[in-house]
């Protein structure tokens, strides 16, 4: 089963938001892998706007996994699953301020096997660090810890250049 690449494989097509959305939805619908470029900064520092998520269709929806879902008017949503309920999961964005509504079983389209960024794999938030991410996540901790980790690495930084 080949990827279909959204960078530059469709010479000559513009896709907005919405059209975009429904494509990969009915692709992933019909087991084509997908990749796309995302635009939004709702998954910073992990995923950002322009890095290339790689879609694989499949029902992975264990904690941390990041999932490809529809709202409205077909808009293509990637975010972390923080909780499971009996007829879903409840998603955030890693930068989001709070949990998106609950999404239902048959509405996840497919998961995120890989992340590129400037055409290389970005490794770290799909490994087995992703349960942490989300357990942060869903408390509203995520984005102090990461502001707390930059901060000790700048000062351990600067005490080995000092």
């Amino acid at each position: 089963m080949r990827d279909l690449d959204f960078q530059g494989g469709l010479e000559g097509a513009a896709l907005s938001g919405n059209d975009v959305g429904g494509l990969v939805r009915d692709l992933l619908r019909d087991g084509v892998p997908v990749r796309v470029a995302v635009t939004g900064s709702s998954m910073v520092p992990f995923i950002r706007a322009h890095d290339v998520v790689c879609l694989r269709p499949g029902p992975r929806h264990h904690l941390g996994d990041v999932i490809a879902f529809l709202r409205p008017g077909t808009r293509l949503v990637v975010h972390r699953v923080v909780t499971r309920t009996g007829a879903g999961v409840v998603t955030r964005g890693d930068a989001s301020p709070q949990t998106d509504d609950p999404v239902d079983w048959r509405d996840v389209l497919g998961h995120v096997t890989g992340v590129e960024r400037g055409g290389k794999p970005v490794d770290l938030g799909l490994g087995p660090e992703r349960a942490l991410i989300a357990v942060l996540s869903r408390w509203g901790l995520l984005q102090i810890g990461i502001r707390l980790l930059v901060g000790l690495n700048r000062t351990l930084l600067g005490r080995a250049r000092g």
